[in-house]
């Protein structure tokens, strides 16, 4: 036993002893000791005895609780429905719900919407640096990124992404709010977007998932929609494509995905995500009910669809999602390009009274992010809702109520404003609320609804929006 510490020696002992004290442990003598007991003493001792027992317990559950976390772990499989075909799993040419759906798990932004829906880096190393005129960004990139087939990504694909978008022979949907805004390669971690004219919104923009140079730039455009790589997406998201399943019609079945081992953030957990895709959605209920699938992929709100109410395991969630509801204003409209206009505009309109009506209280007001120019960090705050103090920064600036038509005018500029939106519910009640507010505030009001491919086509397109 040399060598070994004094108390180890001793605790070794004395747990011998004690194990040798239990082997010559006489059960017969404790069974004579307890037929002795009267019955007064048999209840204390049953008593006690649960008193220790249900200490012991106690003090067991105290130090798991204490020492343990509620955390996810590793595996599972989960199957989820989609209404309609995936048809572009690429960022650049996606439009439509099944597409935008999966590129979220498979592609990364610059930036990304945080669960409680503020914007927060993804790519992006930090938040960016804005020039002092805000008409510059500047961006730093993480360094170690992976691209799901062992790539490296770089500047390279950022800039590469944001040139074919802008390109007209892709015929990007996302082509018109990239046209004002040029990017550069600073370094191999640094890029540079320019823009033409300050935006607020511009920041949303660089959430637009980016494309791998080292896979695309190899196609031309004429092959560019027809090319695989639209399904079987390469990107840089927590999930990689593992298989793509197809009947024998040419229809897609389903889509498989897995973790990406090497994804920069924290690994996803669920070990399996299934998507189906219907062409109805009655089929989806049909499918809910069948546990063909566990949930539906995404239900608008607003929408009147049965989730298969009977359905004994059926839960409702509703989720944030990273989306985001605003009003471009038309920079090349002078009325507009007044920042004392906007700011107006802005007093007069309730964003609370948004989201409890029209929303049903299933909307987040966004929170402004903070940003870096060259003069130190700065947040733009939101304008707080105040009719009568638009109604001042009106006639600060130059502009007088008309006698005759109660409406604001001021010389060389117009009070008349035309916006639009598409035939969604809520977004046309919301539209109509926003056209009453800015009538109170003194300007004339075209509202134009259109179905959502009108809109783009007539209205958001030629920028023709707001003016």
């Amino acid at each position: 036993m040399n060598g070994f510490p004094q108390n180890l020696i001793l605790y070794s002992q004395q747990i011998f002893t004690g194990t040798k004290a239990v082997k010559h442990l006489n059960l017969s003598v404790l069974r004579k000791v307890f037929s002795l007991m009267g019955k007064k003493e048999k209840i204390a001792f049953f008593l006690l005895l649960a008193l220790a027992l249900g200490s012991l317990g106690l003090t067991i559950s105290n130090f798991y609780l204490k020492h343990t976390r509620l955390a996810p772990s590793l595996g599972g499989s989960y199957t989820e429905g989609l209404k309609g075909q995936p048809l572009y799993l690429n960022p650049v040419l996606a439009y439509q719900e099944p597409d935008t759906s999966l590129i979220k798990l498979v592609f990364s932004g610059l930036y990304k919407f945080s669960p409680e829906g503020t914007l927060v880096s993804d790519l992006a190393d930090g938040m960016p640096v804005v020039s002092q005129d805000q008409k510059q960004y500047t961006i730093n990139l993480k360094r170690n990124v992976k691209w799901h087939n062992g790539h490296a990504f770089n500047a390279d694909d950022v800039v590469f992404t944001i040139d074919l978008i802008k390109d007209p022979a892709y015929k990007s949907p996302q082509r018109p709010m990239w046209l004002s805004t040029s990017v550069e390669k600073i370094s191999d971690y640094q890029v540079r977007f320019t823009l033409k004219d300050v935006s607020g919104p511009f920041l949303y923009n660089l959430t637009l998932p980016i494309l791998p140079e080292q896979i695309w730039k190899k196609i031309d455009a004429s092959s560019f929609h027809l090319s695989e790589n639209n399904l079987n997406a390469i990107g840089t998201g927590p999930y990689a494509i593992r298989a793509v399943e197809k009947l024998k019609n040419g229809k897609i079945q389903s889509i498989s995905l897995e973790p990406f081992a090497g994804y920069y953030l924290e690994r996803a957990k669920i070990r399996e995500l299934n998507f189906r895709f219907y062409d109805s959605e009655d089929d989806l209920s049909n499918a809910l009910r069948s546990d063909e699938i566990q949930g539906f992929g995404y239900t608008p709100l607003g929408s009147d669809q049965n989730l298969g109410q009977n359905h004994n395991n059926l839960q409702k969630f509703s989720l944030p999602i990273p989306q985001y509801e605003m009003v471009f204003f038309n920079l090349g409209n002078k009325t507009l390009a007044d920042q004392n206009v906007r700011t107006a505009l802005s007093k007069s309109v309730d964003r609370s009274k948004i989201i409890s009506e029209f929303f049903g209280n299933m909307a987040i007001l966004p929170q402004t992010p903070s940003l870096k120019n060259d003069q130190g960090s700065k947040t733009i705050e939101q304008p707080v809702y105040s009719p009568e103090e638009a109604r001042s920064l009106m006639e600060k600036n130059g502009w007088a109520e008309d006698p005759a038509t109660k409406l604001l005018s001021r010389k060389g500029f117009k009070n008349e404003l035309t916006l639009a939106t598409n035939d969604f519910s809520i977004n046309a009640k919301t539209a109509q609320y926003l056209a009453k507010q800015w009538e109170d505030l003194g300007f004339k009001i075209n509202l134009i609804i259109l179905p959502t491919k009108q809109l783009t086509e007539e209205v958001v397109r030629p920028r023709n929006f707001v003016g």
